[in-house]
């Protein structure tokens, strides 16, 4: 039943934690190729989910494919950020504002592109 189990680790991990709650903390974030080698340092990970837009966009993904090769990783999953940006205080896939809702799903589906690209078979 569990022969074939593998493990990955969220990419903002590394990252300082903030959210739509919690300001900025001083410590900076990594870079995608950085939140990458990291993780290949990692014993037991095949994988890493990465962050659409923090981490992975249409602009680097070319550069995140290169890095997840060279480090022998798979992408396990694009994270659509709908939820931790301030405009999404209110909500996002169901926030009041028509134009707050639109940018949330446009930033799923750019996740759903971005994780077809890299070959992972789900978003968050």
């Amino acid at each position: 039943m569990f022969k074939n189990i593998r493990f990955c680790v969220l990419g903002n991990v590394y990252a300082p934690k903030r959210d739509r709650f919690m300001p900025s903390p001083v410590k900076p974030t990594p870079s995608t190729a950085e939140v990458i080698a990291t993780t290949a340092r990692i014993t037991g990970l095949s994988g890493v989910e990465l962050i659409h837009p923090q981490q992975v966009t249409g602009e680097n993904l070319v550069a995140v494919q290169a890095a997840l090769q060279q480090h022998g990783l798979a992408c396990a999953s694009v994270a659509a950020s709908i939820s931790s940006r301030w405009e999404y205080e209110g909500g996002s896939l169901t926030a009041d504002d028509p134009a707050v809702r639109a940018q949330a799903v446009q930033t799923a589906k750019n996740a759903m592109d971005l994780a077809a690209a890299l070959g992972a078979q789900r978003i968050n």
